[in-house]
């Protein structure tokens, strides 16, 4: 048994070999993304009536469900087994290139804050949360294309900050909401 382990390593190509070694980890953030977006969906849905109330609580949402779902999806995507590299880095790269451009669409909404809300620290903490949530995964994934090479370092790191991102945003959609 284990020499046919050894024997299956040695004919994997590099890439192959990379992506085993994250495995676990990209299964750990497809559940854990998966559990969020759900969640976030039932919260979203229960108190839908407030939240349409208030349309940059409607971006915030969105925007959150946005870099949630599409953590699920890179992270799924990263789990396809026996597949071409290069197909799959497009994919994770389409997939994070449309996260960004929607997250970043959404905060042109932040107009929409009430005044107090709307501060230039507010305004610059918001900006910065969206891309860093997006960008590295974006980099990750196209630097992949360019060099031929997958690089699960840069996109594990956007997915971990997306993560990060995405929950302060449903936190601060929370105390929005029951505000």
């Amino acid at each position: 048994m284990v020499l046919r382990a050894k024997d299956a390593l040695a004919t994997m190509s590099q890439g192959s070999r990379t992506m085993l070694l994250w495995h676990d980890f990209f299964v750990a953030e497809v559940g854990a993304s998966a559990a969020l977006v759900g969640l976030l969906f039932v919260a979203t849905s229960i108190n839908l009536s407030r939240i349409v109330k208030a349309r940059y609580l409607v971006a915030l949402a969105g925007q959150t469900l946005t870099i949630l779902a599409g953590v699920l999806c890179v992270a799924s995507l990263a789990l396809f087994p026996d597949v071409n590299a290069r197909g799959v880095l497009f994919a994770i790269a389409f997939v994070a290139a449309a996260m960004w451009i929607i997250a970043t669409r959404l905060l042109w909404t932040l107009r929409l804050l009430p005044a107090v809300w709307r501060t230039p620290q507010r305004l610059a903490s918001n900006i910065l949360l969206a891309q860093s949530a997006t960008l590295p995964v974006v980099i990750g994934s196209v630097l992949g294309l360019i060099r031929g090479q997958f690089y699960p370092d840069a996109i594990a790191a956007g997915i971990v900050l997306a993560l990060v991102a995405s929950l302060y945003s449903a936190w601060v959609l929370l105390v929005e909401i029951l505000r």
